[in-house]
């Protein structure tokens, strides 16, 4: 489903709503319920982190050091269709830049807890910015007692950084819901995001 963009994650998503009732002319109270616009502010963050986990584990692919690769996976289509939806005007940081300084620099320098790996992140990937934030999400706690600082104030509370994340990439969410519904496997594999057929 496709709309004008708008700085209100509110409203994008209720326009998904609208956009589902004009395509199919029906939408039952199930159907409904299960788009983001009525989830709460923890299924909005766990689906952020288990849809990463699932285009990270079914193929999908970054873009190379000299430009994006054409799609190959369903996935890549996904990551692909989706990369507009963040700032290209963004400068050299990308996303990035929309996150504080302090973030940042510690997610990309993280602590041992975090796993053996320090995480790479490409400033102009979809499906890096999906990986920031799973990455975010689940370690939201400890980032934020770690840092002490009123720039990571947004972490504090889980509905803070929904809140954040919604207001920094509006329509990602929808879109994202919107692109993996399409996929057979991710409504199997996510099924509690979707509504059974």
């Amino acid at each position: 489903m496709y709309y004008k963009l708008s700085n209100d994650a509110d409203e994008i998503e209720a326009y998904d709503i609208a956009a589902y009732l004009i395509k199919y002319g029906r939408c039952s109270e199930r159907t409904i319920l299960y788009r983001p616009f009525l989830w709460t502010e923890s299924r909005k963050l766990d689906f952020f982190r288990d849809g990463n986990d699932f285009m990270k584990s079914n193929g999908a692919s970054k873009p190379d050091v000299k430009g994006e690769k054409k799609p190959r996976t369903h996935n890549d289509y996904i990551i692909s269709n989706t990369m507009h939806f963040t700032a290209k005007n963004d400068g050299p940081d990308g996303w990035m830049s929309r996150f504080p300084e302090i973030v940042v620099n510690y997610m990309k320098n993280p602590p041992m807890s975090f796993g053996a790996e320090r995480p790479q992140y490409q400033p102009f990937s979809v499906l890096d910015l999906l990986k920031f934030l799973r990455n975010l999400i689940a370690h939201r706690e400890q980032i934020y007692l770690d840092l002490d600082d009123t720039d990571a104030e947004d972490l504090a509370t889980e509905e803070s950084l929904i809140q954040y994340i919604r207001k920094m990439f509006p329509p990602l969410l929808t879109r994202v819901f919107n692109e993996l519904e399409r996929s057979h496997i991710a409504r199997w594999k996510l099924a509690k995001y979707f509504e059974p057929n």
